[in-house]
């Protein structure tokens, strides 16, 4: 229930994407506090801990919350907005920029998550990438070991002697092959010979 958007905690029968951003906006919060921002114990309670921070609605901030309260006979208890700058003290603007559009009660308000990819929270790693993409670059000796073998590997066609005529390694072993059939013949021609004297 930590992360349950207002609108379902108050049995909201739309479910939509907005509540989903809300959720992100409070686990946001957690990682830089390494806490939950709303731990509340029950139902109730959480809408509690949420007005503490957010402050109570009313009905120019998020009229369908005052409706969906009326519905259930719950009242909103009185509290003041507390900025979340103030809470998260290790946040950049940026970051605390996004967290409260996130978690605005309206969620009609609430940016879809390609708008808060827009934000310039995500344009500050700018650097991040451009240091990625320098070490995708990077030279071979600091490649693993298996890449380093890839490159190292020899390269068989050094090693081989070089063709003796216009058909390559092919008319090496044809040339070889008569060569051997020259030499039989003629060992043959001289057994006719010897043969025919004896005679």
């Amino acid at each position: 229930r930590w992360y349950r958007a207002p609108e379902v905690l108050l049995r909201s029968m739309v479910y939509n994407s907005p509540i989903d951003l809300w959720a992100v906006g409070a686990i946001m919060a957690e990682l830089y506090t390494g806490q939950p921002l709303f731990p509340g114990s029950s139902e109730p309670d959480e809408i509690h801990k949420i007005c503490a921070v957010l402050g109570t609605p009313t009905e120019q901030t998020w009229a369908e919350g005052q409706q969906l309260a009326n519905k259930m006979n719950f009242k909103f208890p009185t509290y003041v907005r507390t900025p979340l700058n103030e809470l998260i003290t290790n946040a950049s603007p940026e970051a605390i920029k996004l967290m409260t559009d996130l978690m605005q009660y309206d969620p009609k308000k609430r940016p879809t998550a390609a708008e808060a990819l827009t934000y310039p929270y995500f344009q500050v790693g700018n650097g991040l990438r451009s240091m990625s993409q320098l070490a995708k670059r990077r030279p071979a000796k600091h490649r693993p070991p298996e890449h380093q073998h890839r490159r190292s590997a020899p390269n068989m066609a050094q090693h081989m002697p070089p063709p003796t005529n216009k058909f390559g390694a092919l008319g090496q072993l044809n040339s070889r092959h008569n060569g051997m059939n020259n030499n039989n013949n003629n060992n043959n021609g001289n057994k006719n010979v010897g043969g025919v004297g004896g005679v």
